[in-house]
């Protein structure tokens, strides 16, 4: 409303001061046919109303709906003036009527410009009226033809502004609907939208989403590097893929071209989870291979294995063995665990086997791991358990949990290459459910390093493994329904967190 107050007061006076020039070059034309001093007075007076109004609309004491039903009310009466003393029929300034009663429509609501249009009609009679009193009579059936044209004139105007005003408020108010609408629907969805200038330099417009990417307006444009994108009118969109740190985000432009300006909306959707899957499906892929591969192999060498085996342990307990041969017999059985221990490694990506179910003590398995690595050569001096010491009773197989606490301690000892770094080992039940954290102080890893750390044969250290240990672990933790958690900064450490449900039968792999 006070921004209609603003142009109603400006419109004023610029209508009046084009009357004014009107009026002047008239007089040079035909001098004498009007009064024209009144008329110039007439004129000074809305002039000087319109500074009038203008003052008291700086005033917060004088309510903005009256001020502008108090100037409709006031231009009607100085209309009446003009008409007056310019000889009411013959004035040229009749048309003038249709003006405040085309305003009421716009700034009032349909009844109170209905009663405006009467009022108008009433002045205007009024005025009429009264010139015929101070005036010889002229015919009866003229005057009240005029005043029949009049009434059909300004009451069809003021119906005819009222529908008008009436329709296009009620799309106004359904515009303003749908936009709430559709801003709610923007503000809510997954997706950010942003709307820039690329003129300028500015954001126009973007979504809660969009907000949270990008707090200032600086981020957006560093996030793009440019806004010159040759998008023509015949190349109004494109779509590409786009990181922010360990995120991937689906980018699409859109070219909106208006009378003015053209803008740029840019759609962000958020793609990182999908990518973790599509990675993942191809991990399974990689996996689904291996567990075939491993499958013949181990079917290829575990029978003359064991057999070399019974061979081995039939040697060793003849009689009449001596000492060096009982120590060489002992080297080659311990490869054969090793070999034998390798070929396990790879079972656990075979698909289809069922493997055996037992309720064990995850302490105990744990402690045995502990002696492996202190007999493989493995520092033990770095691990600092924090775990409790009363027995942990967890239904599954005790190998994979061997395997699984075994992939992750040598993956952390190997990341701590300085002498004051450690491998921080905590296990716990919680039900039935077991979990299982490995933090240590190493060299960490990058973002792009953790995207491939689950890969087979993907090794982050020179020397040492065949880089399917923690492939193995996390084969582990899907058998087991559980989930796996990495936290990792380059030269800070990281941190493997596991977390396994107890099993109640035999269980075939998946």
């Amino acid at each position: 409303m006070e921004l209609r107050g603003d142009w109603l007061i400006f419109g004023r006076f610029l209508v009046t001061v084009g009357l004014l020039l009107t009026v002047a070059v008239f007089n040079l034309l035909y001098p004498g046919a009007l009064d024209y001093s009144t008329v110039y007075r007439v004129i000074a007076l809305i002039l000087s109303l319109s500074v009038l109004y203008f003052l008291l609309k700086q005033s917060t004491k004088v309510s903005r709906d009256f001020l502008i039903k108090f100037q409709l009310i006031v231009d009607v009466l100085l209309i009446c003036a003009l008409i007056y003393v310019t000889g009411v029929h013959e004035s040229p300034f009749l048309i003038l009527f249709f003006l405040p009663i085309l305003l009421s429509a716009l700034l009032l609501n349909k009844k109170n410009t209905l009663l405006f249009g009467v009022y108008t009609f009433l002045s205007l009679l009024g005025t009429v009226a009264f010139y015929h009193l101070l005036t010889p009579p002229g015919s009866l059936f003229s005057l009240l033809n005029r005043m029949v044209i009049y009434a059909f004139s300004f009451g069809g105007v003021s119906l005819l502004a009222t529908y008008l005003s009436e329709r296009v408020r009620r799309q106004q108010e359904e515009f303003s609907s749908l936009s709430l609408l559709m801003q709610a629907v923007m503000e809510n969805v997954d997706y950010a939208f942003v709307t820039v200038d690329p003129e300028k330099g500015s954001v126009v417009f973007q979504n809660r989403r969009a907000r949270e990417l990008f707090p200032s307006s600086n981020q957006f444009f560093d996030f793009f590097e440019t806004l010159s994108l040759p998008l023509s009118q015949e190349e109004r969109s494109r779509e590409w893929e786009k990181e922010m740190g360990d995120r991937v985000f689906s980018v699409q432009v859109q070219r909106l071209d208006f009378q003015t300006r053209a803008l740029l909306l840019f759609l962000l959707r958020d793609r990182t989870w999908e990518k973790r899957r599509e990675r993942e499906a191809r991990r399974r892929e990689k996996l689904a291979s291996l567990g075939e591969i491993a499958a013949g192999m181990a079917h290829e060498i575990r029978n003359p294995l064991t057999s070399v085996m019974a061979s081995l342990q039939l040697l060793s307990e003849a009689p009449a063995r001596q000492e060096d041969h009982l120590k060489l017999l002992s080297i080659i059985v311990e490869d054969f665990r090793r070999l034998s221990s390798v070929i396990e490694d790879f079972l656990i990506f075979t698909e289809n086997r069922t493997f055996q179910v037992v309720e064990f003590d995850g302490n105990i398995v744990y402690k045995q791991v502990l002696k492996e690595l202190e007999r493989d050569g493995y520092d033990l001096t770095k691990i600092k358990n924090v775990s409790p010491e009363e027995p942990i009773s967890f239904k599954g197989n005790a190998y994979h949990f061997s395997i699984l606490v075994k992939n992750l301690l040598t993956n952390s000892i190997k990341a701590v290459t300085n002498s004051s770094g450690y491998v921080k080992v905590e296990i716990r039940q919680y039900g039935e459910e077991l979990r299982i954290v490995v933090e240590d102080t190493g060299v960490g890893m990058e973002t792009k390093t953790l995207n491939q750390i689950f890969d087979p044969f993907y090794s982050n250290f020179r020397q040492g493994g065949m880089g399917v240990g923690l492939s193995i672990v996390k084969r582990i933790v899907d058998l087991y329904d559980g989930t796996l958690d990495v936290e990792s900064e380059p030269g800070e450490g990281s941190r493997f967190s596991v977390t396994l449900h107890s099993l109640q039968t035999p269980t075939e792999d998946r």
